[in-house]
């Protein structure tokens, strides 16, 4: 198990990139529904794939949430990038708005943007009041999150190369 510094370095040398997102996709003919689904993602050599695979384990099993300095950089570092984000892109924000009032997609892909800023900042001015609670939650949500009954995994690669993705991937079902 690595600390945090440790953590991004390997992920930085090791993979040309590993991030998380929530993400919305439709359900086939079905119009008004859709599926939220957390994806984790990276970009890795073939030769780095075992490694990538041990990092992303890692992110989803390993984590905790006891190191309050570090989550609240965390949190102010998203509240300040929300801010930039918000001041540079407005009419990008403005359309996420919008489109929360036209579909039930839009309602859930807004409620990461606009939304969620004054949680954000209320975390951020009150992070030591709300430091135990928001750790529990965290703890919850990971649990919810990260479960192997609802994980989809895909893959762009030859054919004839995925035995060795499959073989690795084993960790993560």
């Amino acid at each position: 198990s690595n600390d945090y510094v440790e953590l991004s370095k390997k992920m930085t040398f090791y993979t040309g990139g590993m991030g998380g997102d929530i993400d919305v996709f439709p359900i086939a003919g079905k119009p008004d529904e859709f599926r939220p689904m957390f994806r984790l993602t990276s970009k890795v050599f073939y030769r780095n794939l075992p490694i990538a695979v041990e990092l992303m384990n890692e992110v989803i099993n390993e984590t905790i949430f006891e190191n309050d300095t570090r989550l609240k950089e965390l949190i102010v570092q998203s509240k300040v990038g929300m801010e930039m984000e918000m001041l540079n892109s407005s009419v990008s924000v403005a359309r996420s708005r919008l489109a929360s009032f036209i579909s039930k997609d839009g309602v859930f892909e807004e409620m990461g943007e606009l939304s969620l800023y004054p949680i954000l900042k209320d975390l951020a001015d009150n992070f030591d009041e709300r430091f135990e609670d928001l750790k529990s939650k965290l703890q919850q949500i990971k649990k919810l999150l990260f479960s192997s009954k609802r994980l989809t995994i895909g893959v762009t690669m030859p054919k004839a190369d995925y035995g060795m993705f499959e073989k690795e991937i084993k960790v993560l079902i």
